[in-house]
């Protein structure tokens, strides 16, 4: 549901053309391809100097970028070292 900035609600109508445009972009689920062995990550400002980009890649040289807050990457931080999976990620800071 969506509301305005008074706090009541508004309608909002879409295209199925839009719509299906939109649904294309969405990041597709993990479970619905293969998962790949990361092999490196950096973390860079960015142009805007409020985002951070995430860049991971693969072994086989696929790289993949993402735009992210400071506190999501502090958040992915905290689960790999409080996860509490077996053999712990050692607690290191890059």
């Amino acid at each position: 549901m969506l509301r305005d900035a008074g706090g009541g609600r508004v309608a909002l109508s879409l295209s199925a053309a839009w719509m299906t445009s939109v649904l294309a972009s969405l990041p597709q689920q993990v479970d619905s391809g293969p998962v790949h062995q990361l092999d490196s990550w950096s973390v860079a400002p960015s142009g805007d100097g409020q985002d951070l980009v995430l860049t991971l890649r693969t072994a086989e040289g696929r790289t993949v970028a993402f735009a992210t807050r400071p506190w999501q990457i502090q958040g992915m931080a905290t689960i790999a070292s409080y996860s509490g999976v077996a053999g712990a990620v050692p607690k290191l800071r890059h």
